[in-house]
């Protein structure tokens, strides 16, 4: 499951309680992702990015983690700090890869 993250504040805030009611409200939401390319796409600064991924991972007991291109982590590896749970995408063929699982 997951919560959309954009240059709109205020939609993020809803996004995220949204997001966090639901994991805690059903068994079946086994990880959540905060954002999709947020920083690819330069919606909010890292910190920002960042802040979500820690009150969503204190909130709920799922794994918790955002999704970006391979080379968005290895220019910002400190993202992996926040993240239990990540993934990147393979623009060529389109296929996820789990890239931290703790």
């Amino acid at each position: 499951m997951g919560a959309w993250i954009d240059d709109h504040r205020d939609a993020n805030e809803r996004q995220l309680e949204t997001a966090i009611e639901l994991a805690r409200t059903h068994l079946n939401v086994m990880r959540v992702f905060v954002g999709n390319e947020v920083v690819l796409q330069g919606y909010v600064p890292i910190k920002v990015l960042e802040g979500y991924l820690d009150r969503a991972r204190e909130a709920i007991g799922q794994p918790v983690g955002t999704a970006e291109p391979w080379h968005v982590w290895l220019e910002h590896p400190e993202l992996a700090s926040t993240a239990t749970s990540s993934v990147f995408t393979c623009c060529l063929t389109g296929k996820v890869y789990r890239l931290i699982q703790r």
